[in-house]
């Protein structure tokens, strides 16, 4: 018989139904952010207010997600990761081994798959960073829930402090340059090939593109484009004119115009090579704020939920605490978060990086809680038990479900499925989202009455531990 303490994977009868009830609720949050990025251009998503010409329903939809998910969820699922690793720890501890080395490997995995995500299928991709933040978090899993405490509360005071510099730095930087001198109109036929060169490495390094993106540098700004029609060559595609856009200043931001026109003709009609130098021009930038604040923020969500874990968070003698953070988001994050969107339409972009910006960060994680909380409660109650159950199939196929969301939602807006990418209002969208978790939730809850986990979970855990577990369920023996 297997011993019960060997190191391995999380036994279905160990598995807390409050903890995967949560993470499945968590990934239609999750998914009703994702579909805005998924669907639209990436300027459309960080415009502080609702898209021009949008309905009544599109604008309520819009101030509904600023409140009760966008900054909500990922903060969730952060908390969830981070209580997966004290759970694997104590595991490891109560076998009396260490659980570094399966660790490591579980989130260099992590790391690889969202790596190729990432670049391969879509740039918003949130496995790579958890499996760096992972990597650091196994220096704090053993501290006590007091440090774990002290260490989240500063990852997020520093976050804000940054998020209201660069916001600030941003919107200086953007008032000197609009009150500069215009630029003379008439400009050289002849590129200026040393800047040209300059400006694309830039560009493209922030991007990570790589090979890829020095090739098309300064000898291609000069030379004659010779190629024949609807060749689909970089140099003719909406990357290059994007490039050129920088080089001469016409496009500067992924907010303007141009940008998203460029942006929604790589993804809606390809080719391939074109998405795939967006995906990553985009994806560069997404890593470059995660290293100035986000990737910041979700490793003080890990710290949290393992705090929370080593508090016994799920335990029915925490019902006073989880009262009290289910009346405090309620009553104090869901209206200040309320508020302060509506206000962001209404005032200049001051008030977004000076208010919303640190509103987000401070109770959205509240609001989180509250929906842990609210659920854990109604699970420990023994309440609505066939759908949490049916909640906690979804989050026990969780990493499965959030990749196939992703096959699922470029099947049908990017190019080599239907391309109807820039082609829904926020009401479509929301619409799709909720079709398709149901979906999810159906196939989840029949997959696992014949197998025993999810199929990129069983891969996954299959190089964390270096052996295959059982995939397919063992018929019950007749007594």
């Amino acid at each position: 018989m297997a011993d019960p303490t060997a190191v391995g994977p999380v036994r279905e009868s160990d598995r807390l139904l409050a903890l995967d009830a949560t993470r499945g609720i968590a990934l239609l949050g999750i998914f009703l952010v994702n579909i805005q990025v998924f669907a639209m251009p990436f300027g459309a998503f960080v415009t502080p207010a609702p898209e021009d010409g949008a309905s009544t329903l599109d604008r309520f939809l819009w101030l509904l997600g600023k409140v009760f998910w966008e900054g909500r969820f990922y903060p969730l699922f952060s908390m969830l990761f981070g209580m997966g690793l004290v759970i694997q720890w104590k595991k490891a501890r109560a076998a009396g081994r260490s659980y570094l080395p399966s660790t490591i490997r579980r989130l260099m995995v992590l790391t690889i798959v969202g790596a190729m995500h990432a670049v391969l299928l879509w740039y918003g991709d949130i496995l790579f960073m958890y499996g760096i933040c992972g990597l650091l978090m196994l220096a704090l899993v053993p501290r006590t829930a007091k440090t774990l405490f002290i260490i989240a509360g500063s990852l997020v005071a520093f976050v804000v402090v940054i998020a209201v510099g660069l916001g600030a730095l941003t919107l200086v930087a953007g008032n000197m340059q609009s009150s500069a001198p215009a630029r003379a109109s008439a400009k050289s036929d002849a590129p200026d090939e040393a800047g040209a060169a300059g400006e694309v490495e830039i560009a493209v390094d922030a991007g990570a593109a790589g090979d890829a993106g020095q090739i098309v540098g300064a000898d291609a700004a000069s030379a004659p484009d010779t190629s024949p029609a609807g060749a689909g060559t970089v140099a003719q595609g909406p990357f290059w004119e994007l490039i050129q856009g920088f080089k001469d200043g016409t496009i500067s931001d992924p907010g303007g115009k141009r940008y998203m026109e460029l942006e929604t003709q790589a993804y809606r009609d390809g080719p391939y090579t074109q998405a795939l130098l967006f995906r990553a021009l985009t994806w560069g930038m997404f890593l470059g704020f995660s290293v100035l604040g986000f990737g910041w923020d979700i490793l003080a969500m890990f710290c949290l939920g393992a705090a929370l874990m080593k508090l016994g968070i799920f335990s029915p003698e925490r019902s006073k605490w989880h009262r009290r953070i289910v009346l405090t988001a309620l009553f104090v994050a869901v209206p200040i978060s309320a508020v302060t969107a509506y206000l962001q339409t209404q005032s200049d972009p001051w008030f977004m990086y000076l208010v919303s910006s640190p509103v987000a960060y401070i109770f959205g994680p509240v609001i989180s809680l509250g929906y842990l909380s609210a659920i854990t409660m109604i699970v420990n109650a023994g309440l609505l038990q066939r759908a949490t159950r049916v909640l906690a199939a979804a989050g026990r196929m969780a990493f499965t479900n959030y990749l196939m969301q992703t096959l699922v939602a470029t099947a049908i807006f990017y190019h080599w499925g239907l391309g109807l990418f820039g082609t829904f209002d926020r009401t479509e969208r929301v619409i799709t989202v909720v079709m398709i978790y149901a979906f999810q939730l159906v196939l989840s809850v029949i997959w696992l009455r014949w197998f025993t986990m999810g199929p990129a979970e069983w891969l996954w855990r299959a190089a964390t531990y270096l052996r295959f577990t059982p995939l397919l369920r063992r018929p019950a023996r007749e007594s």
